[in-house]
């Protein structure tokens, strides 16, 4: 179920469905079977969030960007030198 709604997810975020994307991930945070996996959905889904520019009040995007790489799969990556008071992302508890 888990891998269905992340599959569904990630194919809309690369076409740029990203609502349809928000809503999947949605989803998919509600059966994951390890904080790690409801971890890297939430990260996904803000993401998506941060590409609508429809922020919630509490949605920072910074300058940071998700590349694949060949060891670890995604990664996110700042795409210019930050402060370390500078959160590169930040999303809402819930």
């Amino acid at each position: 179920m888990v891998t269905l709604s992340k599959d569904n997810s990630n194919d809309a975020l690369k076409v740029g469905r990203l609502l349809e994307a928000i809503e999947f991930y949605g989803a998919a945070v509600h059966v994951a079977t390890t904080l790690e996996e409801a971890q890297v959905i939430k990260l996904n889904r803000s993401l998506a969030k941060w590409r609508t520019g429809c922020f919630d009040k509490a949605t920072h995007g910074g300058p940071v960007t998700i590349k694949m790489t060949e060891a670890h799969g995604h990664g996110l990556f700042a795409t210019r030198d930050v402060a370390a008071r500078d959160p590169p992302l930040c999303e809402k508890a819930f």
